[in-house]
């Protein structure tokens, strides 16, 4: 082997953190209803037996301390240009200590007795199965380096803590961060005290208890990042309970059986029932945070400007026509702006206007020329037109909420004001350095500001690495402290966004958004959560100072007659008061109790008393989370790479060892066996050579490389079901990457804050239990979430089942007609099957396929070019870090493999599409640099002419590729519009958010349109999935959107036109991956179902078991499965096609990307009288860390994509019902009694007198036999 192969193994060798290496049990006819039990202890001389064999398989030089690079990861909290963490990877742990290492991380196999679960609130298994455990417990690791990890992730984009101070006694300024000038958005140093990784949610034992916090918001709100962060923050002394409502109760339960609480945060967003809420806070009287009234008001521009300037703050000059009768106010809204010198009717008649010319709008009189700003009044219509002067080429802007990367769009046509509806038109200014301000109070006395580019300027939307708009923070003026204080007093709203335009030196407010938090600020979160926990400490004590003043009022007062009107009576006569000694204060007290009770007619305080009582009567929540089944997809890997071909000589039948059923073959000494083999078939000419060349070739390269195995897949004769072809599939690489254990802890950390949330005793001892695949990045995974899930004090096992979680081939027969069915669609002249979810106005897959390989060829002449005119030297310093343990080398050797798949249509095979797109997206995040020069036609900037095929790049296939909706929209499901599917022009013609479809199929409804009054969801359902309208994308949920880049100072190198080539090759890759890569687990209904059931029947199986077992136990529980992409997808399949009543349509969901998960949230409520249990269970998916277009997302030297939010597939389910449904489903297949593949030691090799001898040696001789010998091992 060269020397720099010897360089790659060595660098792989250090880079990768191998859980399993070389673990290979010995086989039985029940391997697949085994599991592995691993423990990382050093083994005991009593140990052996079996398990000595297996502790031998163990490569000493292929593993990868877990510990150290947990440990190294907490050593780089400042990530600069220089890659320190990319270079700590490659340096883990020194070569001269692998003895040490592998005493502290020796793998072993011992057979044990499943446990009993029942005892610990866990699920039974499967009865009589061995199990296999990976032990944590005795690891010699630090936990705050694992929460350190965990840390960096949550504070890496952190915005640094610069807000604005108003002058309060409350709250000295000096006990609050303020900073002058601004400041870009990146992480601030923040002590780890303040990091909510290290908040402590175990119960806490004599503290003085304050009070009980309501949370009274959609669920999806409660959990965001913000809002959970700072409610861990107040919950972390225990003195205060946090009580969730969740959607179960807000849209389910009268307010009468809401949960009582003694403060009040809740806030109205698309779907939520306001008016329920306001009704239950005037039942219960909570301190409220946020007035709920007042909030219906920012449903009206109109009012809300309106009501800016009764508080004499200033905004833009202004002209209304209102075609709706003007603002319609209830009751309650009018008592409140009785208070606040606002009027109380806004009955108007359409208004005279006219355009004068082109440029002028006059509205009864008044005049407002252009430029200027039209907007909707309805305060949730985000479409906001800005209409150009004709002496400036005239033309328009259309601005929307934030969808993917853009916020605006430009429209030369747009001229004419809209004639339809009721509008505000506001003089346009032009902001200073084309910025806008983003403003937060928490308080009056506390607003922090941040700038971003302003919409107006080309529409694009610059987003971390978080999918966060990148924003800068900024101080405000003491003119802007004032606004903000009024703003947060006005609309009684303490915590309240809003937005501010400077211009010409002068400051005004363009919108109040109300409700808002800022996003990834650690001081921020700390200041919030210390002024909210000084206001409930403050109205609690005037609660109690309140109620201490009704029982002196009632002693004083006992002597009275109890005549009706008493209460008015002493309220108007001062002589009484007087003579009663009653205090002014007392007096306020009374007015503000008996406008409360609006009655004035009570004879006595003990009424008001009574009433009092009544409102403080505890009510506990009624629905209870009672636990969670979660199935999660492995972390950030290298691209999988394999060579697969069919052989029909004896030789590669013998390696199977007389098994009929697929084996895997790992060992690095048991390779060595299949790769003499390899050579002994080359040397006796037995079969292709070309084929033999090139698994000789990979093999003896990738032999000691980390994950390295091979599959050999038997093909039986139908008659005589002996072998009589093997597959022989060599697979290598697909190892986790340094970014997956940022994704892994950030996840952990965030579902331990969601724990603390929603029912924290479940992160108690015992109710927790762990699983995975026996896949390394799997376990590796599964461990870093584990760590930080606990908060660093992970002591348990993570169990090991192969029979759930890894590969199965019940379904490959069937899977192998799906992809006979995909292969011809990418043939000239072929129509896609009803089911095939092509998008309709993209040219037909052949076409794809075609511009594709034209593409790779012209990218492989660039990449060619490159490496023949320069050095190894200098390819490889074309990257200061090659992160991935990778050089130029391998990245050449990658994308020649697939060079060679992609040269002709003909040729290609569908299943190849994933391993094109799975590289591309790689490369785009862990070798972007060298990506940006390998495919750059020329040199140091300068074109090369010789080498550009101007035909080719100037003429792309298409100009606009499909998009998902929910990603594009950051997961945030639709509202509006019942139209079925977005039109083809939706990115510019949008009504607020696109519209998320829904499965009608599958008796769905829709995903939250909401009334004026925000309290109802439209039920009203959708087209079906398979429904093509004209004009639409083809594939619900999704929308076309055009390539071409509007920005043209992008900070994207790749938006240049020197790229397009490569840029075009992204997007179809993408768009062949999205459409045709899910459908091998399944063209047709029935076929994606079969396909589910035969590859996770087992694992659904076991999560209803796991479910029901949830509901005797008395503690709240958590099963996490870690597993494969594989299982995602055919376990999701399952239920879409169970019936099950979905939100989202199948076909609008996006790619489920590493660390996808499908979570089964059960709720209990028990009835107090009888005893009786009821449950509810609820589905929700997040599709992992993605990004619509990873070569444009900023990057740090993590490479790291946060996770996506997760979204409902599911109401609230009666749990019955619900797994009724599913189990309904379950006969419909017949699982083989072998389903997952054989491990196998020792592969035999007996051909024509050769055989292996010293099988436990680390070298393998291969000895020719005589002919007596040859005869003696025929008859063994």
């Amino acid at each position: 082997m060269s020397a720099d192969n010897n360089s790659s193994n060595s660098n792989w060798r250090e880079t990768i953190a191998p859980i399993l290496e070389g673990f290979v049990p010995k086989t039985t006819s029940q391997e697949n209803k085994k599991s592995l039990k691993v423990s990382l202890t050093k083994k005991t001389p009593d140990q052996n037996n079996e398990g000595t064999d297996d502790s031998n398989i163990l490569n000493k030089k292929l593993h990868n301390d877990l510990v150290n690079d947990i440990k190294n990861s907490s050593d780089h909290n400042d990530y600069d240009s220089t890659h320190h963490d990319c270079e700590s990877i490659s340096s883990l742990q020194d070569p001269t200590d692998i003895a040490a290492m592998d005493n502290l991380v020796k793998l072993q196999r011992t057979r044990s007795t499943q446990p009993n679960l029942a005892s610990v609130g866990k699920p039974p298994l499967i009865a009589n199965q061995s199990q296999d455990m990976l032990n944590i417990k005795k690891i010699n690791m630090k936990p705050e380096d694992i929460l350190k990890t965990a840390n960096t992730v949550s504070r890496r984009n952190s915005i640094g803590s610069n807000a604005s101070l108003l002058k309060s006694k409350n709250i000295p300024e000096t006990e609050l961060k303020s900073e002058s000038g601004s400041v870009q958005s990146t992480q601030q140093e923040n002590s780890v005290a303040s990091s909510a990784a290290h908040i402590d949610l175990k119960p806490k034992e004599n503290v003085q208890k304050i009070g009980k916090i309501g949370v009274c918001a959609l669920d999806n709100k409660v959990l965001s990042k913000p809002c959970r962060r700072i409610l861990n923050r107040l919950m972390e002394h225990g003195e205060f309970e946090t009580i969730i409502f969740g959607d179960k109760v807000l849209f389910d339960e009268d307010i009468e059986n809401w949960p009582t609480c003694d403060f009040l945060i809740s806030f109205f967003s698309n779907g939520f029932p306001l008016d329920k809420a306001i009704a239950y806070a005037k039942l219960r009287k909570p301190y409220q945070i946020n007035d709920l009234t007042m909030q219906k008001l920012l449903w009206d521009r109109r009012l809300v400007l309106k009501l800016l300037e009764v508080n004499q703050i200033p905004t833009p000059e202004r002209l209304e026509i209102s075609r709706d009768g003007g603002p319609k106010i209830d009751d309650d809204l009018k008592a409140k702006f009785k208070h606040k010198n606002m009027p109380t009717s806004f009955e108007q008649k359409e208004p005279q206007w006219k355009i004068i010319g082109d440029d002028i709008l006059e509205v009864n009189g008044q005049r407002l020329e252009k430029p200027f700003v039209e907007k909707p009044v309805n305060g949730e219509d985000h479409n906001i037109y800005i209409y150009y002067h004709s002496s400036n080429g005239g033309g328009g802007r259309r601005l929307f909420r934030k969808i993917g990367n853009k916020a605006s769009e430009f429209d030369a046509e747009l001229n004419m004001i809209r004639t339809e509806g009721s509008y505000i038109y506001e003089k346009f200014m032009d902001a200073d350095n084309c910025e806008d301000v983003k403003a937060y109070t928490v308080s009056p006395t506390f607003c922090h500001a941040e700038t971003r580019k302003s919409p107006v300027v080309d529409g694009i939307v610059k987003r971390n690495t978080h999918g966060k708009e990148i924003r800068y923070v900024t101080k405000l003026t003491d003119e802007e402290t004032t606004m903000a204080s009024k703003v947060c007093t006005s609309f009684e709203q303490t915590i309240c966004g809003f937005d501010l335009l400077r211009a010409q030196g002068n400051s005004y407010v363009i919108d109040v958004n109300g409700f808002s938090f800022v996003k990834d600020n650690n001081d921020y979160y700390d200041t919030t959560a210390k002024i909210l926990r000084e206001m409930f400490i403050a109205a609690k004590d005037k609660k109690a100072a309140d109620k201490e003043k009704l029982m002196n009022l009632k002693n004083k007062t006992k002597a009275l007659p109890k005549t009706k009107g008493l209460v008015q009576n002493i309220i108007n006569n001062e002589h009484q008061r007087n003579k009663l000694n009653i205090t002014n204060s007392e007096v306020n007290l009374l007015k503000l109790q008996q406008d409360e009770a609006k009655n004035l007619s009570m004879s006595n305080i003990n009424e008001y008393l009574e009433d009092q009582q009544k409102n403080e009567e505890e009510k506990d929540q009624r629905w209870v989370f009672k636990g969670i089944v979660s199935v999660v997809r492995h972390g950030d890997r290298t691209p999988k790479q394999k060579h697969k071909y069919s052989f029909t000589s004896d030789i590669f039948i013998s390696l199977l060892k007389g098994h009929k059923e697929e084996v895997i073959i790992r060992n690095v000494i048991d390779l060595e066996i299949a790769l003499k083999a390899l050579m002994i078939a080359r040397d006796e000419k037995l079969e292709d050579l070309n084929k033999l060349n090139v698994l000789i070739d990979a093999l003896s390269k990738k032999l000691n490389f980390p994950g390295t195995k091979i599959q050999l897949k038997p093909v039986l004769n139908k008659e005589t079901k002996e072998v009589e072809k093997v597959q022989f599939i060599l697979k290598f690489f697909g190892e986790a990457t340094h970014s997956c254990k940022y994704q892994a802890a950030e996840l952990g950390e965030q579902m331990r804050l969601d724990f603390g949330l929603l029912n924290k005793s479940i992160l108690e001892e015992n109710n927790i239990k762990i699983f995975s695949s026996s896949e390394r990045r799997v376990l590796y995974t599964a461990q870093l979430w584990a760590v930080a899930l606990y908060g660093g004090k992970y002591e348990n096992e993570i169990f090991i089942r192969k029979d759930l979680l890894d590969d199965s081939n019940a379904a490959k027969e069937l899977m192998d007609k799906v992809k006979k069915k995909l292969k011809p669609l990418l043939r000239i002249g072929q129509e896609a099957p009803t089911e095939f979810t092509w998008p309709t106005n993209m040219p037909q897959p052949y076409l794809v396929m075609k511009r594709v390989c034209e593409l790779m060829r012209y990218n492989k002449t660039i990449m060619d070019y490159h490496f023949e005119t320069m050095s190894a030297e200098k390819l490889t310093e074309m990257q200061d870090v090659w992160c991935c343990a990778e050089d130029a080398k391998l990245f050449k050797e990658r994308w020649d493999k697939l060079f060679a798949e992609f040269t002709t249509v003909e040729k290609v095979d569908p299943s190849k599409i994933s391993e094109l797109y799975d590289t591309m997206k790689f490369d785009a995040l862990h070798n972007r640099a060298f990506l940006e020069k390998i495919f750059y036609p020329g040199d140091d900037g300068h074109i090369n002419q010789d080498i550009v095929d101007k035909d080719l790049v100037d003429n792309s296939l298409v100009d606009k590729y499909p998009i998902n909706l929910l990603a594009k929209n950051n997961f945030k499901v639709g509202t509006t519009s019942t139209s079925a599917i977005a039109p083809v022009n939706a990115v510019s013609t949008s009504t607020d958010r696109p519209n998320i479809p829904v499965d009608d199929k599958s008796r769905s409804v829709s995903v939250g349109s909401v009334t004026s009054q925000g309290s109802k969801l439209n039920n009203t359902p959708l087209m079906s999935p398979t429904s093509n309208p004209k004009g639409s994308v083809g594939s619900l949920g999704w929308a076309l959107e055009s390539n071409k880049k509007t920005d043209n100072k992008s900070d994207s190198i790749f938006a240049d036109k020197n790229y397009s080539h490569l840029r075009e090759l992204f997007k179809l890759s993408k768009v062949l991956f999205d459409f045709i890569c899910p459908q091998e687990y399944g063209i047709t209904e029935n076929e994606k179902l079969d396909i589910g059931l035969l590859t996770s029947l087992p694992l659904a199986e076991q999560i209803l078991a796991d479910i029901d077992s949830m509901k005797a136990e008395k503690n709240p529980q958590c099963v996490a499965y870690f597993t494969k992409e594989s299982h995602i997808y055919t376990l999701l399949n399952i239920l879409y096609e169970s019936g099950l009543p979905m939100r989202i349509a199948r076909n609008a969901l996006p790619e489920l990307d590493y660390l996808s998960q499908i979570n089964f949230e059960l709720y209990e409520r028990i009835d107090k009288v009888t005893g009786e249990k009821t449950h509810s269970i609820r589905l929700k998916l997040s599709p992992g860390c993605q990004t619509q277009d990873p070569l444009d997302v900023q990057l740090d030297n993590r490479h790291f994509i946060s996770c996506s939010p997760k979204i409902s597939l599911t109401r609230h389910l009666d749990a019955t019902v619900f797994e009724d449904i599913l189990k309904k489903k379950f006969p419909r297949v017949q699982l083989p009694d072998m389903f997952t593949a054989v491990n196998i030691t020792s592969p035999s090799l007996t051909y024509k007198g050769y055989k292996v001898k010293n099988l436990n040696e680390k070298v393998n001789n291969f000895t020719k036999l005589t002919p007596s010998a040859i005869e003696e091992e025929e008859q063994k």
